[in-house]
């Protein structure tokens, strides 16, 4: 077990044996138990760090589509008149309206040229 504070030591010993015995056991636990938390909290902390990135960007109008061009979620385009968001990570080729990747945002007007 790890060192205690001295101060945290002379508490525990005016514990009864049954509550001394009781608290040791929960120091086990908090040993078994605290890598762990500190892993999670790593991951956490990694993911509250992207998240805050992806807020930070709103949304990404990035022009009209190019078929070779990649897309990353949250980005929009234009395509034949209207206005697609990209609802998940895009590779090339992949036109909006023809498939799930693309949601429709904004659609063109009567008088759209395409």
């Amino acid at each position: 077990m790890t060192t205690m504070p001295p101060e945290i030591q002379h508490l525990r010993n005016k514990l009864s044996p049954a509550a001394r015995a009781a608290a040791d056991q929960i120091d086990i636990v908090l040993e078994v138990l605290a890598p762990h938390l500190k892993e999670q909290a790593a991951k956490i902390a990694a993911l509250e760090k992207r998240l805050a990135e992806i807020e930070s960007k709103g949304v990404q109008y990035l022009g009209v589509w190019q078929r070779a061009a990649e897309y990353r979620r949250g980005s929009m385009v234009t395509h034949d008149g209207s206005v697609w968001a990209a609802v998940k990570d895009i590779g090339p080729d992949e036109k909006p309206g023809a498939g799930t990747s693309w949601q429709l945002a904004v659609r063109a007007g009567r008088d759209s040229r395409s």
